[in-house]
């Protein structure tokens, strides 16, 4: 049976991750399925890549949130137009609004 072994920038999965490639019946696995393993498993990786940045970016943007509120100053984000897009918790406290949570 070949093996292959997927490559990634960083530590995905916090092993090595490797994928059979077998034709089922004991045969060897021709160029073709070579290819369309390794595509699969870029594809596969890149997914994964995607995800752990994409919980990364969650775990930030929620630290960003809890250093905005605690600011004890009134902050107020607004758009180019000055729509208000969020104020901290101090100004809504001040304001008698529900901080968007």
């Amino acid at each position: 049976m070949d093996r292959l072994h997927l490559a990634s920038a960083g530590p995905l999965l916090g092993r090595t991750d490797r994928l059979a490639l077998s034709g089922g019946s004991g045969r060897t696995a021709l160029p073709e399925d070579r290819l369309l393993l390794l595509a699969v498993a870029a594809h596969a990786s890149i997914t994964l890549e995607n995800a752990c940045l994409f919980g990364h970016l969650q775990q930030t943007n929620q630290h960003w949130l809890e250093v905005f509120d605690a600011i004890g100053d009134f902050i107020v984000v607004h758009d180019e137009q000055q729509n208000i897009l969020r104020v901290n918790r101090s100004l809504a406290d001040f304001v008698g609004i529900a901080p968007i949570s």
